[in-house]
This record gives structure tokens, sequence and C-alpha cells, in this order.
């Protein structure tokens, strides 16, 4: 199995760290922490073309922390198996990638393909320093977690003093490359953050791309099982992100709150970004193609003229506890046992109704040739409304949903019943509808039209997930669901596509 050149990189640092580190101080205090799952996945025909799938891959993570002293810490996290979108992780039994034909032994293909195995990827690797007078300092590559996670998503694995819900089933996981600074006033946080994204030539500012983040939270521990009554949280985050060669400028607006009061819960996050840019990295959200007309902007990826970037996406959040057994129970402490892996023996038994509603605004022209305004809206691959209808298995189809949650609006229902004994039950029922269509053909009304995304309907989807943790902390998980897929995925004429049957089971344990 090789290692990626950053993963070894890394390694290699950790590894000088930590032979000079005793020399210089007395001790170092190394932990790992990791998270480990085997994932299986199937579904029977999923549209666009009846994509059938069926895998097994097994994800695995470790975070190593050094501390030399108590104020200094060393971070480095390493990943097999995870999802970085838009690349799937590759499936058990896949050598040479995801649906790939089995290779013949001792055939040509056999050799050159031995070694092309699942690559470590190094996550994170950065150092921090807290202090009681000044807060807390961070460089290196970092991950990065905001609200509800519709733009920075960690997938629960940020490096932290309380268990965090690990997504072994996606978990790609944001990371950004810089400084940050965050202080604490008791119960405001203030951050300040640049970040690094491309340098390119290190004479040059000219192939550079870099931002600045600055953010504030107002608020209580939303996760204090003490926590009875009523716990707010506010946060406000605004991001300049400018990149020289692409002339790319953009402002990212990021709002979002939190309420628990006894038995409600309420929550929404509303992300907004805008600006203008001249890459075809967004020629499948509404902006045009590479130019063809000028041999140095296609040699750079880049449109013939700067388009503008407006669009949003939001999401929204309820539940309410109507039955639980225990003293003076609230969703803090719902949600407090369930970051913090309590066994599922020693939970209470609850039952809570829930809804999700989101919004991710669209673009006609992503589902072809497009123009000078980006105007389709995405959610963080980590935001799975269901397990069909936003599918990562499925192929990437320009101005459709899947693994990214964009031009749609959707609803979510569910009730959780959670029992010691039995576990957790939550079966859900989600609807969602495209909020831009495609335009008809040139001289074609629009049921002589072909290609999806000329209806707004997604369909319905019918689902039921179960998990139980052990006294080992070993989670067990399953999912199934029945999607009645909407017109919108039909390719030719009005019908829509057969049903689609799909299911997941995992078993998962995370350790510190």
């Amino acid at each position: 199995m090789r290692f990626a050149s950053s993963a070894f990189s890394a390694l290699s640092v950790i590894g000088i760290a930590c032979v000079i580190v005793p020399t210089v101080a007395q001790g170092v205090s190394v932990q790992a922490h990791g998270q480990a799952a085997i994932v299986g996945d199937y579904t029977n025909g999923l549209p666009p073309g009846g994509l059938i799938y069926q895998a097994v891959r097994v994800p695995l993570g470790l975070t190593l922390e050094a501390r030399p002293t108590n104020n200094l810490a060393a971070f480095l996290d390493l990943r097999l198996g995870l999802n970085q979108y838009p690349e799937l992780a590759r499936s058990l039994g896949n050598s040479q990638g995801t649906e790939s034909k089995p290779t013949l032994p001792f055939s040509p293909d056999d050799w050159s393909h031995r070694n092309r195995n699942d690559v470590i990827r190094a996550n994170f690797g950065y150092i921090e320093y807290s202090s009681n007078d000044f807060g807390l300092f961070r460089v290196g590559r970092m991950p990065r977690h905001w609200g509800l996670g519709i733009w920075r998503n960690d997938a629960g694995v940020s490096p932290s003093p309380h268990y965090r819900d690990w997504m072994p089933e996606a978990g790609t996981v944001s990371t950004t490359d810089g400084v940050s600074m965050a202080l604490d006033f008791r119960n405001i946080y203030v951050g300040a953050h640049w970040e690094k994204n491309a340098e390119g030539s290190p004479v040059s500012k000219a192939d550079d791309a870099e931002s600045w983040t600055v953010d504030m939270v107002v608020g209580d521990s939303l996760t204090e099982a003490s926590q009875s009554t009523f716990a707010r949280e506010v946060g406000i985050a605004f991001s300049r992100y400018t990149a020289s060669e692409s002339e790319t400028r953009m402002n990212i607006l990021d709002l979002y709150s939190r309420l628990r009061y006894g038995s409600v819960l309420l929550e929404g996050e509303f992300l907004y970004p805008n600006g203008s840019t001249q890459s075809a990295q967004y020629s499948q959200m509404g902006g045009a193609d590479v130019c063809n007309t000028d041999a140095s902007l296609r040699a750079k990826n880049l449109m013939c003229t700067s388009a503008s970037l407006d669009w949003v996406s939001g999401l929204f959040k309820a539940k309410y506890i109507f039955s639980n057994t225990g003293t003076n129970p609230t969703q803090s402490s719902n949600e407090a046992a369930t970051r913090r892996g309590v066994p599922t023996v020693t939970r209470r038994e609850s039952h809570s109704a829930g809804v999700w509603l989101g919004f991710a605004s669209g673009d006609s022209d992503a589902f072809a040739t497009g123009n000078n305004n980006i105007n389709l809206g995405v959610m963080h691959p980590n935001i799975t409304p269901s397990l069909l209808m936003f599918s990562s298995l499925g192929n990437v189809t320009p101005g459709m949903p899947g693994a990214l949650v964009s031009n749609a609006l959707f609803a979510r229902g569910e009730y959780t019943y959670e029992s010691p004994t039995t576990g957790t039950i939550v079966p859900a029922i989600i609807w969602g509808r495209l909020n831009a269509t495609r335009d008809p053909e040139p001289g074609k009304t629009l049921a002589a039209s072909s290609g999806v995304g000329r209806y707004s309907n997604l369909g319905l989807e019918f689902q039921v997930a179960y998990s139980y943790m052990t006294t080992d902390f070993l989670k067990i998980s399953a999912e199934t669901a029945l999607w009645l897929p909407g017109s919108a995925w039909t390719d030719s004429g009005s019908r829509s596509p057969d049903h689609v049957l799909g299911g997941r089971l995992s078993v998962s344990t995370i350790f510190h």
C-alpha cells in the first residue's frame, strides 16, 4: 500500500519532531484518536441510466496528537477509504478503481495495476498553541467546521475533548492551509484566519490564490447534559477570496443560529457567496465553458470573459421531544449523549418528531452551455437529506442534485424512537423539487425535448434508519430506502423512471 507524497512528507516531519522534541523537553505526551468502519452500499438502479451499485469499503482514520507542554500540540490526521468529493472512495476488491472490471492473473493489466491501491491521505497536519492570555493559535493544514455544516464540514473528525458523530458513509473533511487565531471572551468567540489556497511560483503573486476569514460566535454550550432550560448560539462569518490568474473575487457570508429550549430544537444556516470569476471550473454550475478561441485562456482553463457569481443556499431543522423518560430530559442532554458516544443501554427512552427544510438556488444554464451568470447554489457533500435522492453513488449530472444538494428545494419529515434495549429507529419521508429546469431545445416543445431536468419534480423517498451503540463503543447502523423518482429524472418523454431500492449497512467505532 503506497502513501501519497503529502502523507509521506507529513509523516517525515512528525517523525523528525518526535526525535527532536524529547531532547528539548522533559517528556512528550502522544495520543492517538481514530475511527474505523465497514460500510456496504447497494442500489438497484439510480437515475440517470439506472446505475446498479453494490460495494463494500473500509474507511479508516488515525489522528496523532503530540503535546510537549499543556499549551503546545501538533496534530497529524491520516485517512484511508474516505470519500473526497467528487472522488468516491475505492471499494474493497476494486484495486483499479470503483466499478472497474476484474483483471486476470498474469495479464498485462494485472502487472500494471498491481500497486494501484487506495492511497492514504494526510487530511490535516497543524501546530496549535493555546494561551489563557492571548487565545488559540494554529498554523498548518487544519480542519474547519462551521454552523450546520453547509459551507465547511469536518465530518466529525476534528480533535475535540467531546465525542462527535463521525460520518463513515460520506466523510469529506473541510480543511484550510494557513494561520488561525481564536479569542474566547466567555460566551463570545472571535476568530481570524488567513488561508493560502494556491502558491504557484514562489517569486510571483500572479498565480496565487488566498483568502481571509473573520467569524464570531455568541452563545452557550448546546450539548451540556446539565443544560436544562435554555441554550442558544449565533454565528456570523465573512470570507474574502481572491485568485489572480482566474480573476476571481468572491465574498462569502454565512449566518447560523441554534436554539435549545427544553424539548425544542431549532437551528438554521444561510450561505451567500457573490463575486466574479473567469474560471471554467464553474461550467457545470451555469458558467461558460473553457475559451476555445484563445489558446492562452484555454491553457489556463479560463472562460473567454469574466462571469458574475451570485447564489444562496440554506438549511433549517426543527425537532421536538414529545415523550422522554428520566429526570428533566432536554434536547441538550439527548444531543450530549449522542455526540459523546454514550452506549445505547444507558440512554433514556424517547419519542421525537423532526423536520428539515433545505434550499439551494438554481440556474437553467447549468444543464447545458452556460453564460456569464453563475447562480447554481450548493451545499457541502456531508449534508445528506436522504439515502437515494441525494446519493453520492450516482453519476454527476450537470444541473441535477446528487452528492451535492444543488438546484433543489427539499423537505424531510422524521420520527425518532430511542430505546435503551432496542436502539434508535428513524423512519422518514423526503420530498424534493428542482428550483430551475432545463430550457426546451430550440424549435421543440418541452415534451419533445430530451435530457433530464425538463420537469421539476424530484419525487418521494421513504427511508428507515436504525442504529445501536454497544458498551464496547461499536456502532451498528442500517438504512433502507424506496425512492419514487419524479419526472425531473426522465430523459425523454414525460414518464418518470422506475422506483429505486437501496440499502446501507455499517459497523463503526471511534477511539481516543
